[in-house]
């Protein structure tokens, strides 16, 4: 992940990994054999919903670059109840 990446993402610490580790194991699989697959970028789609200054729900595009070619991941979060926040990760543009 670049660190303009890492900046620009909701997700922070276990959060983070957690994404990352869930398009790694789909570029791995589907990736067409690219070795090193790099978040470059990531855009806030729907600014976070909060309640009492917490975030409850947020959607992101996580770009990666496929060994010269952007794919893009679409990122929802939903931290609506329990401690957690649940994680929804799917490739919308390859």
């Amino acid at each position: 992940m670049s660190p303009a990446a890492k900046q620009q993402t909701l997700a922070k610490g276990v959060l983070n990994r957690d994404v990352l580790n869930t398009i790694s194991f789909t570029e791995s699989a589907w990736g067409g054999g690219c070795a090193s697959p790099t978040v470059t970028k990531v855009v806030t789609v729907t600014s976070p919903r909060s309640s009492s200054g917490s975030v409850i729900s947020a959607k992101e595009h996580w770009f990666v670059d496929r060994c010269g070619r952007e794919v893009v991941y679409e990122v929802k979060y939903d931290k609506s109840s329990g401690t957690g926040t649940a994680i929804g990760v799917k490739l919308i543009k390859a």
